[in-house]
């Protein structure tokens, strides 16, 4: 009697047409979970469909995780905004482990998440080039010390507390665009702009909101040399600010 042949047995082509007529995610995922060659079929399924990855309230954290196992060099980008799951620990120790292409990411910020949000940051340091902040909460802008660790960092946007740790980003030397809002209405913080972006080089758009923009000293030789340079190789500059005294 021949013994009788397994879902495991077919090729991915035919397994690949077992999970297209699945409809719900979550029926895929937890079939790609019962075992190692469903788990890569699942993948060639998947195909780029992950590129860029937005956890939400298809799956549980848990299905997430094995998604990611499963998908996750083919992801580049991780979105955890308003309209996804809370920054989850599971899926971002996930994304560490399995994710060596990521290049953006984008949090939605709030206190409870923001420990392990700057832990995940300084583990994936030497690979994104595209870091986004959407603050939720009032509370002491730490995040940025980690952000300011990713040293290839070509665009960083933070819309949060700007407070005395928006001083963390002159370390980011290859960034290339810059957008930072404050997000509370009472009041504008004074920055020193110059100080943030003086060792920029590489810096072309600029975007500050609801923050008031230090004058700067040009009787400074040093500073003057700075904001002349400056000048001269951002080429698309966008202010949204009300301070007037910028020069």
């Amino acid at each position: 009697m021949e013994n009788p042949r397994r879902i495991t047995d077919l090729p991915l082509e035919v397994l690949d047409l077992i999970f297209s007529n699945l409809s719900q995610l979550s029926n895929k995922v937890r079939l790609a979970q019962a075992d190692e060659k469903l788990g890569k079929a699942f993948a060639y399924h998947s195909r780029n469909n992950y590129r860029r990855l937005s956890p939400n309230g298809r799956l549980s954290p848990e299905l997430w995780v094995i998604l990611i196992m499963e998908c996750g060099p083919t992801i580049e980008e991780l979105v955890c905004d308003r309209r996804s799951l809370a920054w989850n620990d599971l899926i971002a120790q996930a994304v560490v482990n399995y994710c060596p292409n990521l290049k953006l990411v984008s949090i939605c910020l709030y206190r409870s998440g923001r420990v392990s949000a700057e832990a995940f940051l300084k583990q994936m340091k030497n690979k994104l080039t595209s870091v986004t902040i959407d603050q939720q909460d009032h509370f002491a802008a730490t995040i940025l010390g980690a952000v300011a660790e990713i040293t290839e960092l070509k665009k960083f946007s933070f819309m949060g507390n700007v407070d005395e740790n928006v001083y963390h980003l002159q370390k980011l030397v290859a960034l290339e665009k810059l957008e930072i809002e404050h997000i509370y209405y009472r009041d504008e913080p004074s920055v020193n702009l110059l100080q943030i972006c003086a060792s920029q080089r590489n810096l072309r758009e600029l975007s500050v909101v609801k923050i008031e923009i230090m004058p700067f000293e040009e009787n400074n030789s040093t500073t003057a040399r700075s904001l002349n340079i400056w000048r001269y190789n951002i080429l698309g500059v966008i202010w949204r600010t009300i301070s007037s005294n910028l020069f």
